[in-house]
């Protein structure tokens, strides 16, 4: 979640256009891991409901955002 945090810039709602949001690859990279293993990890977080995921390709990536800044407050304790 750091990463995706530190990522996104103002994470506050409204989210803003998907074509902002990081791609898996930049988060995957942020974190050392292969992209497969971070998008089970985003899907995962998805269904948890703390990340939001594009659902279609954008620029032939699926681009990912936090749901609330909270949770950026609480990752950085």
């Amino acid at each position: 979640m750091k990463a995706l945090y530190s990522l996104c810039q103002n994470v506050h709602p409204p989210p803003p256009d998907p074509i902002l949001w990081p791609k898996t690859r930049q988060l995957a990279d942020a974190c050392n891991e292969d992209i497969y293993t971070a998008r089970l990890l985003l899907l995962s977080l998805e269904k948890d409901g703390k990340v939001l995921c594009s659902h279609r390709s954008v620029q032939n990536s699926l681009r990912w955002y936090p749901v609330s800044p909270c949770d950026a407050e609480a990752e950085q304790r």
